[in-house]
């Protein structure tokens, strides 16, 4: 896509979180997301669900979702971020992120859930979601593991923001413009899977 935005924001197939922290987040919201995780976690993989408050996120908590999986193709939103529902104009907490999707997208989604829990691993995307000029706005987002809460569903964390970048394309870019490659795994120190979508 020679020098435009999609070029510059491409996503690696395979990142290390100190690599996605380091490189690839664009936000302050998802920086101090990665930094408060880690903590967390007191030298093990993923962080115990005891230690998840919310509150400790400080600046990031408005941005935080928190996802329960239930069972097969069972995913509920245990805690919706603000931001989404007043952008919404409803609550989330209960309700299947999956629902939000195109049909065929959702079992590829449930399968990368299962990658990031089993793994266990993290996962990030990116997409461009705005245009003003030569103003895109793009959105990032970032799925981190919690560990299993005894005799509870397994959890998940997600966080997102946005961010602007000037560009000077010759042609006009937009939200379907793609990018070369917009999503990745990342290892949190358990490796990540060889595929990127479960087996057709």
């Amino acid at each position: 896509m020679g020098d435009g935005v999609g070029y510059l924001l491409s996503v690696p197939r395979r990142t290390t979180l100190d690599r996605l922290q380091q490189t690839l987040v664009q936000t302050d919201t998802l920086r101090d997301f990665v930094a408060i995780w880690r903590d967390m976690c007191r030298g093990e993989v993923v962080p115990p669900r005891a230690g998840f408050n919310p509150l400790r996120f400080g600046a990031a908590t408005p941005h935080l979702s928190l996802l329960e999986i239930r069972g097969p193709d069972d995913v509920r939103f245990r805690l919706g971020s603000r931001l989404v529902e007043e952008a919404m104009g409803r609550s989330l907490t209960s309700i299947s992120p999956l629902d939000l999707l195109e049909p065929a997208e959702r079992p590829i989604r449930f399968w990368r859930y299962q990658q990031i829990l089993q793994r266990p691993c993290g996962f990030y995307q990116r997409s461009s979601v705005t245009t003003r000029g030569r103003v895109v706005r793009f959105g990032e987002v970032l799925l981190l593991p919690l560990g299993p809460r005894p005799g509870g569903f397994e959890q998940i964390l997600h966080c997102a923001d946005s961010f602007a970048l000037s560009t000077e394309l010759g042609d006009e870019p937009g939200p379907d413009r793609g990018l070369p490659r917009d999503f990745c795994f990342v290892d949190i120190g358990a490796g990540t899977p060889e595929e990127d979508a479960p087996p057709s």
